[in-house]
């Protein structure tokens, strides 16, 4: 397979559960073991490996790249085979990186943290075009650069659907640099109309697709039903959905036992049949050898079509639900350098009012879980749109007596803050609020944070009000007479 000018493995593998205890259950004693599922990988000729700045949770942040870097270099086989790995990472659209130069210090991060003076492919993980065009012109731009200096040896998006692929793909020639992937969430529950689309419109462009969650979050394993849940956030998801997929899992049952493959490799042999490269996640060796048993052979015309036909029969509602639940499992978890509990997108005013009950459902349980595991250091993204929805969930946030560091980012002059001042803060010790460079967002104004302070005066050590506008919101914090106020360089 070929991915712009890079010659990849059919299958990659992706790095999503290193480091991540919300959804998998990460432990540093894994990592013996997560040396010796990449060292099973290459020796089967895998190449492509793939990555993110933001995967790792809490205190975590960046522990997949750090992990993947390691293996990299204690790889005991021989030093080319090493040297030939592809690494394949996402820099996060965060509403702070705002300018083409966050994007090459980020870029220059996940370098350190790889222990690497080059990655093979630098993706941008999401769009931002739908909420904040000029972000999206500088983190192209950001790409670009990091392109021309050799950071990157090619440049990938994730995330775009098929209109902003052959937007970002002209953004791109304008720059003269090739655009050699686009990486969606792809899967026998996930080839809707827009996967269908964005397939045509890569193939046209010429760019190579990645399929992200090839399993579904482990929908397709066969290994769950409704009396054998998953732990966690998962759980609740897998509960509402498994009895809505039952014709696709009767399919892929029936062509694993003719096939003697197991459900997983049916699966993952499927979204090769459709030409793109899916990149499975592993955090041990029984999960890596069954992946690796997806290669080597391939499905006929007539089981290809036998799982197309059963997907088409669920409903393009059906369908849309299950790309809503996964997403708002992944993006409530992946957008932030600590956690972020809102992302623009899933609480913008477009998406969440169309989530069903089971989809919102899921999204505040991944809400509770974050509570459960996050050590201490949370990050809270709002945005214009968030309204209610996310003063709600801060509110519930900062009753939890471990929370020590509570960040706001692009907060509006409303809902969070508002919903701040009237919670109790019984463990908070230090609290940042800052505007995302936005001229969407609204300041904050000095009586809000003049009321926020009085009320948790006496719990907190510092305040940073870097991001506020203006000198009035300062002094109003400043009155109180009981707060440390940092104003940082950002």
């Amino acid at each position: 397979m070929r991915l712009g000018d890079l010659e990849v493995s059919p299958m990659g593998l992706g790095t999503w559960s290193w480091g991540n205890q919300l959804l998998w259950g990460y432990d540093e004693k894994m990592d013996p073991e997560l040396q010796q599922v990449f060292n099973l990988a290459v020796s089967k000729g895998i190449n492509l490996f793939d990555t993110a700045d933001s995967y790792g949770t809490g205190r975590l942040n960046g522990k997949s790249e750090q992990l993947l870097g390691t293996c990299i270099r204690e790889y005991p086989g021989s030093r080319a085979r090493a040297d030939g790995v592809l690494v394949a990472t996402k820099f996060a659209t965060y509403p702070w990186r705002v300018l083409p130069w966050n994007i090459v210090a980020a870029a220059k991060g996940s370098l350190r943290r790889l222990g690497a003076e080059q990655v093979a492919i630098g993706q941008l993980h999401w769009s931002a075009s739908n909420y904040a065009p000029l972000q999206e012109i500088a983190l192209v731009n950001g790409l670009s650069d990091c392109y021309d200096q050799g950071l990157i040896r090619a440049a990938g998006v994730s995330n775009y659907g098929p209109k902003e692929l052959r937007k970002v793909h002209a953004k791109f020639a304008k720059r003269g640099v090739p655009l050699s992937s686009a990486q969606i969430q792809f899967s026998l529950l996930s080839w809707g109309p827009e996967q269908q689309e964005a397939q045509e419109v890569a193939g046209e462009l010429g760019v190579g697709l990645i399929s992200y969650s090839p399993l579904a979050l482990g929908l397709l394993t066969g290994k769950y039903d409704e009396d054998n849940l998953p732990q966690g956030p998962r759980g609740a998801l897998f509960k509402q959905l498994l009895p809505k997929i039952r014709p696709v899992l009767d399919v892929l049952r029936e062509i694993s036992v003719s096939r003697k493959k197991s459900m997983s490799q049916v699966a993952i042999s499927w979204c090769m049949s459709k030409g793109t490269v899916p990149i499975p996640g592993a955090k041990d060796t029984s999960q890596a050898l069954d992946n690796l048993g997806a290669l080597g052979w391939k499905l006929s015309g007539g089981e290809v079509a036998a799982l197309d036909g059963a997907t088409r029969q669920l409903s393009k509602g059906m369908t849309s639900r299950c790309l809503a639940a996964e997403d708002a499992v992944t993006d409530a978890e992946a957008a932030s350098a600590h956690m972020v509990i809102f992302s623009e997108d899933l609480f913008s005013e477009a998406v969440w009012p169309k989530l069903d009950r089971a989809s919102k459902a899921a999204l505040r349980g991944v809400c509770v879980a974050m509570r459960k595991l996050v050590d201490g250091s949370i990050k809270v993204v709002s945005s214009p749109a968030s309204g209610a929805s996310a003063g709600e969930l801060a509110r519930a946030l900062v009753r939890w007596p471990r929370v020590k560091d509570l960040t706001l980012l692009g907060v509006r002059g409303g809902s969070s803050l508002q919903a701040l001042s009237t919670a109790t803060l019984p463990g908070l010790e230090s609290l940042t609020v800052r505007e995302a460079p936005r001229v969407a967002y609204e300041s904050v104004p000095a009586w809000r944070m003049s009321e926020l302070s009085s009320r948790v005066a006496a719990a907190l050590r510092c305040i940073d009000v870097s991001g506020c506008s203006g000198l009035t919101s300062i002094n109003a914090v400043r009155s109180c007479g009981q707060l440390r106020v940092e104003k940082k360089v950002t």
